[in-house]
């Protein structure tokens, strides 16, 4: 494939500053919507997730690194990896460096990697000869997106892996096309970075990477390459997919061997390689991906909003003939990651964060297709439909998203600000009846064995999580709410391991 622009390019100036225009009016109103609950704390939603994240990087604050970091969770030792925690540090050394609170600069780390995403998918675009004005407006689609305004904001790692993982595909593609080695160098360092940072988000990029390396080997009929070209090519497939692979599944090995330390983290359901996959009867049922697939609306707006521009995004395409295969790779790749990853799109919302973007990108060659037309009447439907997304993105966003970005949520420093007094600074908290949500762990500072409500964890397990935290002042046992494991078998299990603590109860906490 070339990756020249398209021939009418230079023709195309006041398009360009036209779509410039747009696009800064939407990166105004998506660090608007940033901005929006900046102060709140992160119970907002899925707070498990983003507090697991902030916990890790509050104990990275001032602290040399080391592969062995701590996410004081579940009790010690302290560790349990669960990626390379390249987002987490950034986090940890901006609140330093610049003197504002942890959820702020955790926050300020994955909006501007969402921001930054704009300029990979811009060259990709490049990459597939869409002309400069008509990239640019695939931008304005992606900024608009209600789903990502908001997850983009939250204190996660996702923005800064999918940042990565875009990194490694266009520095393949562009790499190959102009057969650049720099560009591939820099392939092979993004691909290390973003398989280490979150190996479920990267693999199918990876897929990409290696299919696009050996495109013209899967053509008929087959080409014939020996000598110095087949060896060449050899080493670039070695090179940007084998070594960021054989490093990540290194990384993968460390992690698994690392989590065996932990008596609770040894055989549960949330460590999980096969839970992540989910079973063969997941991934044929219908119930299963009605609910992966129902959420893919708030990808662009409100419900019906949603429907009505990916049903006219199918018949543009269809209709117009144009940039088909580059719309069914985009759907095909939102595809692949529930087909793969079918329990953790099941039960998580927010994992669309990994494949979403190829939806939009799908809309995005939908109005381009329209866009390239010969006819008058076709442009226009492409600056309809353009119109529209940005219509539905503003109006839905508003409606679903900034709601729930304007709650405090503040309940919660209630009885953190309660537990920093009642418990010595350096003590340990044990938690009941809240999972392994750390949420009161991060907001109090303090470190925590959680009592998870795990259907496998035995009292084998509890027994050895409690003998570990001898030596270990324990400020508290803290009873959340109720639990799957009986409070009375804990308080006898932590008297005969010789641990003595107050009983704090603080009622059904509002985590979200």
């Amino acid at each position: 494939m070339s990756s020249l622009p398209p021939s009418n390019e230079r023709h195309s100036n006041p398009l360009t500053l036209i779509a410039a225009l747009l696009l800064l009016g939407c990166l105004a109103h998506a660090i608007w919507a940033f901005s929006i609950g900046w102060n709140n704390t992160i119970n907002d939603h899925h707070s498990f997730r983003q507090s697991q994240t902030a916990i890790t990087a509050y104990y990275l604050k001032d602290k040399p690194f080391k592969l062995a970091y701590e996410t004081p969770v579940l009790g010690k030792p302290w560790s349990v990896p669960l990626e390379m925690p390249f987002y987490q540090l950034a986090a940890a050394r901006l609140s330093s460096a610049v003197h504002v609170p942890l959820d702020q600069a955790g926050r300020g780390v994955a909006a501007s990697c969402y921001l930054l995403l704009l300029v990979p998918v811009y060259f990709l675009l490049r990459e597939f000869r869409v002309s400069r004005p008509h990239a640019l407006l695939a931008l304005c689609i992606l900024l608009v997106s209600p789903f990502y305004l908001f997850w983009s904001r939250a204190f996660l790692i996702e923005s800064s892996v999918l940042l990565l993982c875009f990194c490694y595909l266009t520095c393949v593609i562009a790499g190959i096309n102009r057969k650049l080695r720099l560009l591939l160098a820099l392939a092979v360092v993004f691909g290390i970075a973003a398989g280490l940072a979150k190996v479920t988000t990267w693999l199918p990029f990876l897929l990409i990477g290696s299919l696009w390396t050996i495109r013209d080997w899967v053509r008929w009929p087959f080409p014939k390459i020996f000598g110095a070209d087949l060896r060449n090519r050899l080493l670039v497939l070695l090179a940007v997919s084998g070594i960021p692979f054989l490093t990540a599944l290194a990384w993968v090995k460390y992690m698994e061997l690392h989590k065996k330390l932990n008596p609770l983290a040894l055989n549960s359901p949330a460590f999980s390689t096969s839970w992540n996959f989910g079973t063969l009867e997941q991934k044929l049922s219908p119930i299963v991906w009605t609910q992966i697939l129902s959420r893919a609306y708030t990808l662009f707006g409100l419900p019906l909003q949603g429907w009505l521009i990916l049903t006219a995004s199918i018949v543009a395409v269809m209709v117009t003939k144009k940039r088909r295969a580059e719309a069914a790779i985009a759907l095909a790749l939102y595809l692949l990651y529930p087909i793969i990853f079918t329990n953790l799109h099941f039960i998580h919302d927010y994992y669309m964060y990994a494949n979403g973007l190829f939806l939009v990108v799908f809309v995005g060659f939908a109005m381009i297709a329209l866009l390239e037309t010969d006819t008058v009447r076709s442009r226009i439907c492409g600056w309809l439909l353009l119109a529209f997304v940005l219509f539905s993105g503003f109006s839905g966003y508003a409606a679903l998203f900034r709601p729930i970005q304007e709650m405090p949520n503040s309940e919660i420093l209630q009885v953190t600000d309660y537990l920093q007094k009642k418990t010595p600074e350096d003590s340990v908290l044990i938690i009941l009846g809240a999972d392994w949500n750390p949420l009161v762990a991060y907001y109090s500072n303090r470190r925590a064995l959680m009592i998870p409500d795990w259907s496998n964890l035995t009292e084998f397990q509890v027994k050895q999580a409690l003998e570990n935290l001898q030596g270990e002042k324990i400020g508290a046992l803290l009873v959340c709410g109720p639990s799957h494991y009986p409070a009375e078998k804990l308080l006898l299990q932590a008297k005969a391991a010789g641990l003595d603590f107050p009983i704090l109860q603080c009622g059904q906490l509002p985590l979200r």
